[in-house]
């Protein structure tokens, strides 16, 4: 998969569309249909089970999975005040999407929209990145700081 780049002209407030930039070529990959409000608030890429890629995309209201070769929309969920975003490696061979809010951290199974895990925290939780150096752990932090939290995953049905 190429490295793509997520962008919305913050000219046009209300967008329909979102644009997917190959950063190889330089040159647009596709436009993506987003729903209103359009502007991304957060994206990156999810493997599958299947050894495949999606790429997920947040918007203010909703996440949305798209397949990179066709961009046609293979799942749509309801997800409100995303400001963050990462997979998240299983045990199981399988990724969740942890997503970071004014009120906390959301742990996702994107492939059923089905939310596994909620933790509240104290602020905002406005950057989210995972290392497995030394095992899983999910970094988060925000205005008020940093944590670093690990995550013994059961397996989860979908």
């Amino acid at each position: 998969m190429r490295v793509l780049e997520m962008w919305v002209d913050p000219e046009q407030r209300g967008a329909d569309e979102g644009r997917m930039w190959d950063l190889e070529t330089e040159e647009p990959a596709a436009e993506i249909p987003l729903s209103r409000p359009a502007a991304p608030r957060a994206a990156c890429i999810v493997p599958l089970p299947d050894g495949h890629h999606a790429v997920a995309i947040a918007t203010a209201r909703e996440i949305t999975l798209w397949n990179p070769h066709t961009w046609t929309c293979t799942n749509r969920f309801d997800a409100l005040q995303t400001d963050a975003m990462t997979a998240f490696p299983q045990s199981d061979a399988t990724w969740l999407l942890a997503t970071g809010s004014g009120t906390g951290l959301r742990l996702w199974d994107p492939r059923s929209g089905r939310l596994v895990h909620t933790l509240l925290t104290a602020a905002p939780v406005t950057d989210i990145v995972h290392t497995l150096a030394d095992g899983p752990l999910l970094h988060i932090g925000g205005p008020a700081g940093r944590a670093s939290l690990r995550w013994r995953p059961r397996t989860h049905a979908s």
